[in-house]
């Protein structure tokens, strides 16, 4: 991670210098209450002119703690692959959810960039969101 480039909240950026690949990872679901700073904060880091001194070589969007992946997000994802596109740059996106794969199959992103499936454990939360919380807010049993 660069700590002179632009900081966004639900974005980590990475480069790998042998590879050449330019890593987003969103650490959070893609829907319409999260697209609108998403779609900012990423074309913010992607027009970064410490980011484009780095000629990456591969943009690798890293989905893997997305839950959901709602039509608005299909939206961004689909900005994000014709950006890439306009540079000549492939796009690899690394899913972890069953349900956020099968979405992207569904409108076939898998013919159009790297789709990869890292299936991920589903952790329960609760209302408040915090680990080893019953989705209704009642600690989980520990034995």
């Amino acid at each position: 991670m660069f700590h002179s480039l632009p900081r966004a909240e639900k974005i980590a950026l990475a480069f790998d210098r042998p590879s050449g690949a330019l890593g987003l990872l969103v650490t959070g679901d893609v829907k319409s209450t999260t697209v609108a700073d998403l779609q900012r904060d990423i074309f913010a880091l992607l027009e970064h002119e410490r980011v484009r001194e780095l000629t990456p070589r591969l943009i690798a969007l890293d989905l893997r703690a997305a839950g959901l992946v709602d039509s608005l997000g299909l939206n961004l994802i689909i900005a994000i692959l014709r950006w890439a596109r306009e540079r000549n740059l492939p796009l690899a996106i690394d899913v972890g959810r069953r349900a956020v794969y099968l979405t992207m199959l569904a409108v076939g992103l898998d013919r159009q960039t790297d789709l990869r499936f890292h299936e991920v454990p589903v952790e329960t939360t609760g209302s408040s969101g915090k680990p080893g919380e019953s989705p209704t807010g009642a600690a989980k049993p520990t034995g």
